[in-house]
């Protein structure tokens, strides 16, 4: 099978020859790849999806996922050995501690938006998200896979995650208490604009589209909250997927035990990551969902950081005795690679599933 119909055999609960190797991966642990830095991905962009695509090179991944990051480099500056990103007026930005490591806001406090801001932000159509010219390099990057890689275009923040950008973390997860009804508001429009998002990535040939939010996890909010408020936009959002002919993949990482089956409800196509350091455990997965959808995920993330080859060799093992047959199972960490994660793990990790054989695959 074709890497693009493994993926897609999984997605429709279909047999594969071995499990997907389909990780939640950034550019940031790809970055050393290619022999760059942090600091410069965020000075140059465009570098995020070079990573993605070296990272593709280097591990044969069968699919991943490609965010919009924009395209313009940044103007920096050092001093005293410090690297500062700049604003366009020329004050500063952010800075970097080590240039292998994210950079820290210069000014941290942010200003909580009213609902009367957040509704009258303006929905941004599919036509006008291209001609904005922030696709282009996700367009470049489609071109350069050629149909050799299931690419999921990066749609998500229908729900939590918007608001809590909005309004800040503390009052986002108080507001389905207090302001329910502008709640439902603010998420009806935030899913709007993720559909205009996938439209966008549809048009540059992308073939799945990744919905969901981290603050929607029942470590941020309870299961009754994640039925009432999250559940109709994700399921919004995947009818509208599908009717663009695109794969939906719903990802709520934490602990999503408690909301399972209302994330497969959603009518999505596949549930990831299925965080083990959020107490997600793959043989309760396997007897509630296995071969109902897609499951997604599989070794721990602090084995694949902290880990040595044979750690992770023997883990992506065990993974695999349990879940290798398991109709729709795809092969991830139980979420995203950590970005000093070593490649050699990386590869010992993706080398493992690539030599497992599905014994019930005809």
């Amino acid at each position: 099978m074709t890497a693009k119909e493994r993926v897609t055999a999984a997605l429709e609960l279909r047999p594969t020859d071995r499990p997907p190797i389909f990780p939640v991966v950034t550019f940031e642990p790809l970055m050393k790849v290619m022999g760059k830095t942090l600091a410069d991905a965020w000075i140059d962009p465009r570098l995020r999806y070079d990573a993605l695509y070296a990272g593709w090179e280097a591990f044969g991944f069968d699919g991943f996922e490609i965010p919009v990051c924009g395209y313009k480099k940044r103007d920096w500056v050092e001093e005293d050995g410090i690297l500062y990103l700049l604003n366009e007026d020329g004050s500063k930005n952010c800075y970097f501690t080590d240039p292998n490591q994210n950079p820290v806001r210069v000014n941290r406090t942010k200003r909580v938006m009213s609902y009367e801001e957040i509704l009258d932000r303006p929905i941004k159509t599919c036509e006008e998200l291209l001609a904005s010219g922030d696709f282009a390099q996700a367009a470049e990057l489609v071109k350069k896979i050629d149909g050799r890689a299931f690419l999921t275009g990066h749609s998500a923040d229908q729900t939590f995650n918007s608001l809590v950008g909005c309004r800040g973390a503390e009052t986002a997860l108080m507001d389905p208490f207090d302001e329910p009804e502008l709640v439902h508001q603010a998420f009806y429009r935030f899913t709007l604009q993720s559909i205009e998002k996938a439209k966008a990535f549809k048009e540059i040939g992308m073939d799945g589209i990744y919905i969901g939010d981290a603050w929607s996890s029942c470590s941020c909010i309870s299961p009754d909250i994640f039925e009432e408020f999250c559940v109709p936009y994700y399921r919004m959002a995947t009818d509208a997927i599908h009717e663009m002919g695109l794969k939906a993949c719903l990802h709520i990482c934490g602990n999503s035990s408690p909301i399972l089956e209302m994330m497969a409800a959603t009518g999505v196509d596949s549930l990831e990551p299925l965080d083990p350091l959020g107490g997600v455990r793959l043989e309760n997965v396997k007897q509630r969902l296995g071969g109902k959808v897609g499951l997604k995920g599989g070794i721990n993330t602090l084995t694949l950081l902290n880990g040595n080859v044979q750690q992770v060799v023997e883990e992506t093992r065990s993974c695999l005795d349990l879940m290798g047959t398991v109709p729709g199972y795809i092969f991830s960490a139980g979420d995203d690679i950590p970005p000093h994660s070593s490649i050699e793990n990386i590869k010992a990790m993706c080398d493992t599933v690539r030599n497992y054989r599905n014994p019930l695959f005809i």
